[in-house]
């Protein structure tokens, strides 16, 4: 295997400043400008992408400033008003990146609703993954390492989070993500999985028969060493058989945050939540500083 990289011209500036027409014209306020100017760099950036790849790309939804379902779904729509003035296929090549909060699947149920598909991460217990699948989410979002490191040292929230008793722990991001398999396959959902953070070559073998997995490098070259007679262990798992987890119906949002303090999605949603703001906090201030107020986008 050999990654290629094929390296893009676009300066940081020109991502937010594009000479064609666009809705960030339209915007209000100085705010609700800086607001537009953030999401247009995202569309630009994304569309890039888009015009590079085969397959779809994935592009964030700001939900520190859009703060309600509402406002997510205001934000994914105006974003997806700029893919086309881009004359991008944004059903067949973009998903809107949404992070699994309560209001953040309500507002993926809305959008897919309307054939806008969602990719929603942070995805960390199986009642995130429930109200995502019925939300009828494209593709949801584990993350197998950061999983095993939480319950490394909380085994007996294994069982309490339906993820059976004696599991391995260094394996119980693959459990949770097999059993979010048997969780779409019981619904007959349409949502797909994508498995990150995934550590060595043993966690990404037992994840073999999973949707898709975002592999690392040094784990690829790992993978690639196995010796070609032993690939038939590969194929020998199956990643597909565990049985229907029990997850209630009627999830209400106190169950809901109840779920998430009990499993590594508290901890892990807040600190992602942070990260990502303090990105968008320093990209706003680039912006400012940058891109002059009323010079187009």
């Amino acid at each position: 295997f050999q990654l290629q990289l094929t390296p893009f011209n676009s300066t940081p500036t020109s991502l937010c400043t594009d000479p064609r027409p666009s809705s960030v014209e339209n915007c209000g306020t100085e705010a609700d400008r800086l607001d537009c100017v953030v999401d247009k760099t995202f569309v630009n950036l994304a569309s890039l992408f888009a015009d590079r790849v085969e397959g779809k790309v994935s592009v964030e939804v700001d939900v520190h400033s859009a703060k309600t379902v509402e406002e997510i779904v205001a934000r994914a729509k105006r974003m997806k008003a700029m893919f086309q003035e881009l004359a991008i296929a944004v059903s067949d090549k973009i998903l809107f990146k949404v992070p699994a909060t309560w209001k953040g699947i309500e507002a993926v149920r809305r959008l897919e609703e309307e054939g806008i598909h969602c990719h929603v991460t942070h995805v960390y217990c199986l009642e995130q993954a429930a109200l995502a699948i019925r939300a009828n989410a494209a593709l949801l979002q584990t993350y197998v390492g950061r999983t095993n490191t939480w319950y490394a040292s909380r085994a007996a929230e294994t069982k309490a989070n339906c993820l059976g008793e004696g599991v391995d722990p260094s394996l119980v991001g693959v459990e949770l993500t097999r059993q979010i398999d048997a969780l779409v396959r019981c619904h007959k959902g349409k949502t797909k999985i994508i498995a990150a953070s995934v550590r060595n070559r043993e966690e990404a073998i037992a994840l073999a028969g999973c949707d898709f997995l975002l592999l690392n490098e040094r784990v690829i070259a790992a993978l690639n060493e196995k010796p070609s007679a032993d690939k038939s262990a590969w194929v020998a798992h199956n990643f597909h058989d565990a049985g229907c987890p029990d997850v209630p119906e009627g999830i209400d949002e106190a169950a809901f945050e109840v779920a998430l303090a009990s499993s590594p999605a508290g901890e892990e949603l807040t600190l992602g939540m942070k990260n990502s703001a303090v990105a968008d906090e320093r990209l706003r201030e680039y912006i400012k500083q940058r891109v002059a107020p009323g010079s187009g986008q």
